[in-house]
């Protein structure tokens, strides 16, 4: 484990910050802030106490530049762009005599926020520790091209070669902490449209598509998660044909294909009087016990006259149900572990801003802890 040197007061969770702010050239100023702002700055004016307060908490020691990589600041503007990935004990930079205290208050009986907000740790879901290292600082870098058709958008490159995360994705803080995760290489996404990132536990390869600058930092953050819960062998992301039939796909598209012939041939017949849209409509609000209009009665009617009504019919309640199976899947992939806590991730990296004292991570968890659901590497030779 790597072992830095900072003034005090000491940082919870992680190792102290000193030689990464070094490489920003922060100010004195903000050294000071870092350091115990309220001694250093007894001069600011009250309405800055606030600020002063987020800066003397301990777990904000990696204060001091504007988030994305915008260099560093005289001020107090960018602390509340403290939070980011979560990291845990097998980090270069954990601290693991927090850790250890950590897991003693908890055995004494204390409250998870209570522990966080002394030590800088707490514990997810999966009963594993986790820690922050903040993405205040973190951004894109500037060698990833320029969509050709819009100067706004980021583009990576199709067939582009040797690119990695380290060369994507500026963030030292995390590469002290995860050497290895430089090396992981990145590709685009391809022809994969809809697709804004994934990583592949399996190759370790992240696979990223181009857009909006903003947009594009949190995706990578977010498969940047998925890649350190490998390492720490935490809680899982995953996808959503986890959780469906392995022929879902081909039975949804024949279905689709069957459903458009079989109406092309209801509408040819009935001359137009047939509008598939309208015949729904019809069936939900027969279906909740409302009274249909006088044209819907009319196209029921029509329709109820064709040969193939009962087949199309049995084919509207197949593609009903298959999408009944898609939508609780997409709803279980939601809930799982590493799922909630990549897309806390994002949310927390974007929590800029006025500043104003963190909030317990667990707290944020967009599925509660008691729905998700833990899934973990399983063991080499598990069939």
């Amino acid at each position: 484990m790597s072992e830095f040197t900072l003034p005090p007061p000491p940082v919870p969770g992680f190792g102290p910050a000193e030689p990464i702010l070094e490489q920003f050239n922060m100010t004195p100023f903000a050294k000071m802030a870092q350091a115990g702002a309220r001694q250093a700055a007894g001069t600011i004016a009250s309405d800055l106490q606030p600020a002063l307060d987020v800066a003397n908490d301990p777990r904000n020691a990696w204060i001091g530049t504007n988030p994305v990589g915008r260099g560093a600041v005289e001020g107090l503007a960018a602390l509340k762009a403290v939070l980011g990935i979560f990291a845990g004990p097998k980090a270069a930079t954990a601290n693991l005599a927090k850790l250890a205290e950590a897991q003693a208050l908890q055995q004494a009986g204390s409250r998870g926020e209570d522990i966080w907000r002394q030590t800088g740790w707490f514990q997810a879901p999966d009963t594993g520790w986790r820690f922050e290292i903040p993405d205040g600082w973190a951004n894109l870098a500037s060698n990833i091209p320029k969509n050709q058709h819009n100067s706004e958008l980021l583009n990576i490159p199709l067939f582009e070669e040797g690119r990695t995360l380290g060369s994507t994705l500026n963030h030292e803080a995390l590469y002290q902490a995860y050497p290895q995760l430089k090396d992981i290489p990145v590709q685009s996404t391809g022809f994969s449209f809809g697709l804004n990132g994934a990583y592949n536990p399996e190759t370790n390869k992240m696979y990223l598509a181009g857009g909006k600058p903003d947009a594009m930092r949190n995706t990578t953050l977010h498969e940047t998660q998925h890649a350190i819960q490998g390492i720490e062998d935490t809680a899982l992301g995953g996808s959503v044909g986890q959780f469906l039939r392995h022929e879902h796909n081909d039975m949804a598209k024949e279905v689709h294909d069957r459903l458009a012939e079989v109406e092309s041939q209801i509408r040819l017949d009935l001359k137009g009087a047939f509008n598939p849209a309208i015949i729904r409509y019809a069936m939900k609000k027969q279906g909740e016990g409302h009274e249909l209009f006088p044209y819907e009665v009319e196209a029921m009617r029509a329709l109820e006259q064709h040969p193939q009504v009962n087949y199309w019919r049995e084919l509207n309640n197949k593609k009903a149900q298959l999408g009944y199976e898609a939508d609780q899947a997409y709803q279980q992939y939601k809930a799982l572990g590493g799922e909630v806590e990549s897309r806390l991730v994002e949310k927390r990296s974007n929590n800029l801003g006025h500043p104003m004292p963190q909030t317990y991570p667990p707290s944020e968890y967009d599925v509660p802890p008691a729905r998700q659901i833990i899934r973990r590497t399983p063991p080499k030779g598990t069939p």
